[in-house]
């Protein structure tokens, strides 16, 4: 992958903020180049639309605690074992991997000619492949905390990595977070041009 490709992956428990620190962190970075948020669960996602799930239940944190009708299970159950039982388990472990080096290729290919940077932010790092594999890119994983949200352990995505993160952030404010999420970059050169 590009040098010019900058990778923050977010993990932490279910419900932590992840996908409302990767937006803080998307509005930061636009001024310093191009951002994606990605996911290594949006190929599932598609695959749920494409039967029919209601993109409520995907897309509503109350809706995916709720059976979908019809099918008697959460959206969060179907996307479990839909991304870890079949994905990981029958297909290859290392599937969502290669979903997300396509997913980042195609972001990447609109900056073929170009010297902007691509900051690409996983809101949805969960397992210890998915961190290494951003770390053999260059990019840094942070782990999300907030006070009254932990891993519950009902499933294999929802534990807690084995890796230590390059750095753990308090995400109860947003702001803060963001900044602490910055430092570390700038701090491992992942954004030096943040650092002037």
């Amino acid at each position: 992958m590009s040098e010019n490709i900058k990778i923050i992956a977010l993990n932490g428990p279910k419900g932590v903020g992840k996908t409302t620190v990767a937006r803080a962190l998307e509005k930061h970075l636009a001024a310093y180049g191009e951002t994606a948020i990605l996911s290594f669960a949006s190929p599932i996602k598609k695959m749920a639309q494409a039967i029919g799930v209601p993109d409520a239940h995907l897309l509503d944190p109350e809706y995916k605690e709720k059976p979908i009708p019809g099918l008697g299970v959460t959206s969060r159950v179907l996307m479990q074992t839909l991304g870890t039982e079949w994905g990981r388990q029958m297909i290859s472990e290392n599937i969502w991997l290669w979903a997300m080096d396509r997913a980042i290729e195609r972001e990447a290919w609109s900056l073929a000619f170009e010297e902007d940077a691509l900051f690409v932010i996983i809101d949805d790092c969960r397992f210890d492949n998915e961190a290494d594999h951003v770390w053999k890119r260059g990019g840094i994983v942070v782990n999300l905390e907030r006070e009254g949200v932990g891993y519950t352990g009902e499933h294999s995505s929802e534990r807690k990595l084995s890796y230590e993160p390059d750095c753990v952030v308090d995400c109860a404010l947003i702001d803060l977070a963001v900044a602490s999420i910055l430092d570390v970059a700038v701090g491992q050169f992942l954004i030096p041009e943040l650092s002037s």
